[in-house]
């Protein structure tokens, strides 16, 4: 091993040459290591210089690999992991990603965020024995140890549903409802099948219903939907008090979909608010907070953004984690969002992602919604909403019947398989048989040119 001490060139470090000299020696010998004791700190060029000529030729393991941190001061420290910050040079044999920046080039993407990660796992790797450090830099390299293929699917279109002006017409939604929920075009979504599906069963056959579709098939909007209808139904005739509760597994999931709500239903007069453990208690606070998050000086008028508010006034729509919900039938301060006056008010209970309550989770949660309903004065008048990932029939079962026998145990109420409702695609374009090509016809070139469209 080389023990290279760097102290031989004074005590602050500067010569952008030096740095790309070193650097070229380390991707020559692995064995090459750099001493910085006696170095008060280096310069940015410096430090820059040296991790940008590893990377040009090696990887990330290389260069830390050639570092003895230990002999590092913390201004030296510094000023290295800063250089790590910065963007990575991309190898000539790489895709690079299309300079339009509205375009996106997945296969780029996906080689830019490979590079990340591998860089990211080689911070912390470090090899004293030479075999195994070589063995895993050929596999990673080699693209089996840290990641596999890419796999591409195409898929297949959503059938189309009713309409809102139908939905409408039928008298299943109010007739507002579809002002929020406009499209890039400012005129209402074109629903799905199985959204529009939903609404006939939450709201026209009020039934507790399971919506299994997969990911990106719209399934808030099977249950947003006929909630809001519902809400604009009872403001109009003065309800007041929780109408809706939707219960996320994950905070990120509810603070995404919060975030859609809230804006959908600004200048709705409905309230909606979401009550975690990260809710402020007071207002000062809560607009503080939502100024960093959102990026907005102050929040739509359909928000309720703090404890304190939500307390004395409770929203329509409440979206929360069912730990929270454990709290807000037990804290006393929180036992005013469910007051006796409002007792029969609520009509919806969502499980997002129902299919994470199992085992003692799931004992606790199946608990949970029966003193809900009691605490509510809604046992078997409580609309139950459940949201799934895609389900398939096994071998001597049916899926759509397990399912709603599950949702059933948990919620305490009857679920019948007829409401279990999938994904409905459109028929494929083309028909026959034919034959798939014999290989790729997908030049480098078209690769290289595509601009994301």
């Amino acid at each position: 091993m080389i023990i290279y001490q760097l102290s031989q060139y004074g005590t602050h470090l500067t010569d952008a040459n030096l740095a790309r000299e070193l650097g070229a020696r380390a991707c020559a010998d692995n064995d090459f290591r750099l001493d910085f004791s006696g170095v008060e700190n280096i310069s940015v060029e410096f430090a820059r210089t040296l991790y940008q000529t590893v990377l040009e030729q090696r990887d990330m393991s290389v260069f830390m690999n050639m570092l003895q941190m230990e002999s590092m001061q913390a201004a030296v420290k510094l000023e290295i992991f800063s250089a790590m910050q910065s963007p990575s040079p991309v190898p000539a044999d790489e895709v690079k990603t299309p300079p339009a920046p509205e375009k996106l080039n997945p296969v780029a993407a996906l080689r830019q965020i490979r590079r990340a990660y591998r860089d990211y796992v080689h911070t912390f790797q470090k090899f004293q024995n030479p075999a195994i450090r070589n063995w895993v830099t050929e596999r990673v390299e080699r693209g089996s140890l840290l990641w596999r293929d890419e796999f591409v699917q195409l898929p297949r279109r959503f059938e189309a549903g009713d309409t809102f002006a139908e939905l409408v017409s039928q008298k299943l939604l109010h007739p507002e409802t579809p002002r929020y929920f406009l499209g890039k075009t400012d005129e209402p979504i074109n629903l799905y099948h199985h959204q529009a599906q939903a609404i006939k069963h939450i709201i026209g056959a009020r039934e507790n219903t399971i919506v299994a579709t997969g990911t990106g098939s719209g399934k808030s909007f099977c249950f947003g939907i006929p909630i809001i209808s519902e809400c604009l139904k009872l403001r109009a005739k003065g309800v007041a008090g929780i109408k809706a509760v939707i219960v996320y597994p994950m905070n990120a999931l509810s603070n995404s979909q919060y975030a859609d709500f809230s804006r959908r239903l600004h200048g709705s007069g409905l309230k909606i608010a979401l009550y975690t453990g990260d809710t402020p208690h007071s207002r000062d606070n809560a607009l503080q907070q939502y100024r960093q998050v959102f990026g907005r000086e102050q929040p739509y008028d359909s928000e309720i953004i703090s404890r304190e508010e939500i307390q004395v006034n409770p929203p329509d729509i409440l979206m929360t984690n069912y730990v929270m919900l454990e709290l807000l039938l037990t804290r006393f301060e929180d036992r005013k969002l469910f007051p006796v006056q409002h007792k029969g008010v609520l009509q919806f209970l969502v499980l997002d992602e129902v299919h994470t309550y199992t085992g003692k989770r799931g004992a606790d949660v199946a608990c949970l919604i029966r003193r809900v309903k009691q605490h509510t004065n809604t046992v078997g008048s409580l609309r139950c909403i459940a949201t799934s990932a895609t389900v398939h029939s096994g071998e001597g079962e049916d899926a759509a019947t397990v399912i709603a026998d599950f949702a059933q145990q948990l919620f305490g109420e009857s679920f019948s398989a007829a409401h279990v409702i999938g994904e409905h695609y459109r028929p494929a374009i083309g028909a026959g048989d034919s034959v798939l090509a014999p290989a790729i016809n997908i030049s480098e070139a078209d690769i290289n040119g595509f601009d994301g469209s």
